[in-house]
């Protein structure tokens, strides 16, 4: 092919060329505008996550509803997921500054709404307009990071952001509080008009565009490649190891301060701390973790996630700091398991096919962190939340027994659907 190839992380002279081998090499490169840019949405991205955890229990008491009639906020972010995944693949042909853009403009949109309180029917479509451009940023700049140089590394530095969001958003989602749980939506109003300023400049080509999808595009039709996506089997194997991994996280997430509080008898104020040692463990977990995984492998995931599942017994321990102790842990070891995922999965699929694959994947996994933490919330209503170990256990033994699965599928059965497999990714 003869057409010219823009790199997804630019350099920042022509001179600056990675070298595969150098990690340190790598590392120059990648601090640019465009990491940055990606990194301060996710970064946003886990703020708004985390912090619909802590609005549950004023949500419920604004609006008189019930643990499970609260939870139903993340089912409506799961709706809003699921409809970005439907347009992605089109969205990513038309460039990457596009895919920013489209982001953070349905994300503020929502925002808008959820900042003036308003009633709950539209506080569930709000959260669905929210989730719809963060779900956008979240499967597309994902494929971005997979196709870049050092993946595993590029994959730890957003994710962890994603991470830093979450340990974030609870805890200024707790000092605005005494103020209404709306105004947090006031101030990422301000945080996503930044964000969507420094993608505007970091991705000042609106066309550009990876060169698979400029084939792909010219090729065939999104709908049938939508289809030829749905039918390949580490799709499928990829988007139910996510349903039971963003499970796990979610309960984490969205109802480790209840259980700290309510089971472990840990003062209300200190109870963001479980959310927020989780998710710190997370982006210590994705960074550090991150180079050991590129050095030795993806082989390293099993012992992380094995590590993780025993720890889990810990939260049985009546002592609060035990719990708070293991929450980071498991945490920390599980934190390069989504990243690692995506890299499974784009290297076992066509190129041209990685966004679709990558977004269906990831909106299954938003589906499990809906249904986890409703059905949660519904069975904390019929028998109370002191069972929620059981649940995070049967997630993450499935979480292990599908990353066994999927790491064993052939990583180059793309070359029997893509001929243009031999094109390989230059920086």
């Amino acid at each position: 092919m003869d057409e010219a190839r823009e790199p997804l992380i630019a350099p920042t002279s022509n001179g600056d060329l990675i070298d595969h081998g150098d990690v340190g090499s790598g590392l120059r490169r990648m601090f640019n505008p465009r990491l940055l840019g990606v990194m301060l949405l996710w970064l946003l991205t886990g703020s708004c996550t985390a912090a619909a955890g802590v609005f549950i229990a004023p949500i419920k008491k604004n609006y008189e509803l019930s643990d499970g009639q609260a939870a139903s906020i993340f089912a409506a972010g799961t709706c809003g997921y699921l409809c970005a995944t439907s347009i992605l693949d089109r969205v990513v042909a038309r460039g990457w500054r596009t895919l920013a853009m489209l982001s953070v403009f349905f994300a503020a949109i929502g925002a808008t709404v959820l900042s003036t309180a308003p009633p709950f029917p539209l506080v569930l479509a709000s959260y669905a307009v929210l989730m719809f451009g963060l779900g956008s940023g979240d499967s597309g700049f994902n494929v971005w990071a997979s196709r870049a140089p050092h993946p595993h590394i590029v994959q730890g530095f957003i994710h962890s952001s994603f991470s830093v969001g979450c340990i974030a958003g609870p805890f200024v989602a707790a000092q605005l509080l005494s103020h209404g749980w709306h105004l947090f939506y006031r101030l990422m109003i301000v945080c996503f008009s930044l964000c969507g300023m420094w993608l505007w400049f970091a991705f000042q080509s609106p066309t550009e565009r990876s060169s698979e999808y400029l084939v792909s595009t010219a090729r065939m039709d999104h709908s049938p490649r939508l289809l030829q996506t749905l039918q390949l089997l580490p799709v499928w194997m990829c988007a139910v190891f996510y349903l039971f991994y963003v499970g796990t996280e979610a309960i984490f997430t969205d109802w480790g301060p209840e259980y700290m509080t309510r089971v472990k008898q840990l003062p209300v104020q200190q109870s963001p701390l479980a959310s927020s040692l989780f998710w710190l463990g997370m982006a210590t977990g994705r960074l550090v973790l991150g180079f050991v995984t590129q050095k030795i492998g993806l082989r390293t995931v099993t012992v992380y996630l094995t590590v993780a599942l025993g720890l889990q017994n810990l939260l049985r321990v009546d002592d609060p700091s035990v719990c708070l102790g293991a929450i980071f842990s498991i945490g920390f070891f599980l934190g390069p398991t989504f990243p690692s995922g995506i890299l499974v999965l784009t290297n076992a699929v066509p190129r041209s096919f990685s966004a679709n694959a990558v977004a269906i994947a990831a909106a299954v996994g938003q589906i499990g962190g809906a249904i986890t933490p409703v059905s949660l919330g519904f069975l904390s209503d019929r028998v109370g939340l002191s069972h929620l170990p059981d649940v995070s256990l049967i997630c993450s033994c499935a979480t292990m027994v599908l990353w066994v699965s999927l790491f064993w599928q052939p990583s180059r059965s793309k070359r029997e659907y893509d001929p243009d497999e031999n094109e390989s990714f230059e920086p």
